[in-house]
């Protein structure tokens, strides 16, 4: 699917509808999803989404355990300033598959 329907959010995030729904409300909000409601009412990650979802894995993964801001956004990249747990400073450098930016 280019859109997941809400039923698949739903089974796939093993929640029920009100829960899924205050969920999707709270993506929406933050910019990490977008909706369409053309032949059915889904969802796709935006590039925030995806870059949300990195940061998320090297956190659980114990890579990084504070995201401090933005260092700075290229053609190419997203820099962010973080800790480790070790409370050292690092960089995380994500690139842009697919999408540049030439702000």
């Amino acid at each position: 699917h280019e859109y997941v329907p809400v039923h698949l959010i739903e089974r796939i995030a093993h929640l029920k509808r009100a829960n899924a729904h205050k969920v999707i409300g709270i993506c929406l909000k933050n910019k990490l999803v977008n909706k369409v409601s053309q032949k059915y009412e889904g969802y796709r990650l935006t590039y925030l989404g995806y870059d949300y979802l990195a940061l998320y894995a090297f956190m659980k993964r114990g890579h990084v355990t504070d995201v401090i801001g933005k260092l700075g956004v290229g053609k190419e990249s997203d820099i962010y300033k973080c800790k480790n747990a070790k409370g050292e400073i690092v960089v995380l450098k994500l690139a842009r598959l697919g999408r540049i930016s030439f702000r």
